[in-house]
């Protein structure tokens, strides 16, 4: 998945005044492949660390454990108890509702982690004095990441060249360009 493109401008860095204080010089050709592997062995990529959204088994337990349930299942019990074994075709309608809400809401799960790798564009880094484009993540601290107009900036960074308006409007809801 990763490309190579040939690097035709010679890249100068200046870096700001003010750097972050773990913030680690990289030389302009950009780090070597061996470079990149052991800050990613030593979890400085841009991978994320936890799963977002419900688990499988949460998804079951909310969907099973429902005060709903609980209700219908003590009200079978109670029919049960007292004989009334055709008054107690309720629950296949409990156990439908049951079963629809969660197949739902597993597939709601599946389209989801789907749309988030579609919507993955890659990234432009310096790796090896070249010009690499790789999925966001297999980026690392310490990359050279290389923008253009309209790319996502995909982990935090320090620019080192050039100019930059960014539009905030998706975090913070602000239309004016920082």
């Amino acid at each position: 998945m990763t490309k190579n493109t040939d690097n035709k401008s010679d890249y100068s860095l200046t870096l700001p005044k003010e750097l972050p204080e773990d913030f680690i010089a990289t030389p302009p050709e950009g780090l070597t492949d061996d470079q990149a592997n052991s800050l990613e062995e030593a979890g400085l990529s841009n991978a994320a660390t936890s799963r977002q959204g419900k688990s499988v088994w949460r998804i079951l337990a909310d969907n099973l454990f429902t005060l709903f349930n609980l209700l219908n299942i003590l009200l079978a019990m109670a029919l049960l108890f007292v004989g009334a074994y055709r008054n107690m075709l309720f629950l296949g309608v409990v156990i439908s509702n049951t079963l629809i809400g969660t197949v739902q809401e597993l597939r709601a799960k599946k389209t989801v982690e789907k749309l988030k790798l579609l919507s993955e564009s890659p990234v432009r880094v310096k790796r090896n004095g070249s010009v690499t484009e790789l999925p966001p993540s297999k980026a690392v601290k310490g990359d050279i990441v290389l923008l253009k107009t309209g790319d996502q900036v995909c982990a935090d960074a320090v620019m080192i060249s050039g100019i930059c308006d960014a539009g905030e409007a998706l975090l913070t809801g602000e239309q004016d360009a920082i």
